[in-house]
């Protein structure tokens, strides 16, 4: 048993008896659990490897500080499918222009993908 599944257990058993589950519910729910926290481990392992600043999403940035910013552009790059369609990005502009928040959440919502992300990224002076 995993660690977040070992966490967890005295609290599911608990509310295993208060809903009357059957142990092969149980067992699935501490594997959801146990499932949630090595993504949520491997996604913090990946942005630790990015060497990002500080981590953010685009619900977090300010298009209206950046009114020259395409939202409907950005929105389109955050369904990643440029990664999927084996398509490169180049993101242009001054420094402060939202380039580096973009990939942020990139990163975050990329899952399994982003490994493609990290893994290409370049800056060019």
């Amino acid at each position: 048993m995993g660690h977040a599944a070992a966490e967890h257990l005295s609290a599911e058993l608990d509310r295993a008896l208060k809903e009357k589950q059957s142990p092969t519910q149980v067992l699935e729910r501490l594997l959801e659990l146990e499932v949630d926290a090595t993504r949520a481990r491997r996604q913090r392992g990946r942005l630790r490897f990015a060497r990002y600043p500080v981590h953010r999403t685009l619900a977090d940035f300010d298009f209206d500080f950046q009114p020259s910013l395409d939202r409907a552009a950005v929105a389109e790059l955050s369904t990643l499918r440029f990664v999927e369609e084996k398509r490169n990005v180049i993101l242009l502009g001054p420094p402060g222009a939202g380039k580096t928040h973009c990939e942020n959440e990139w990163v975050l919502v990329g899952g399994s993908m982003t490994q493609s992300l990290i893994g290409s990224r370049q800056w060019s002076v």
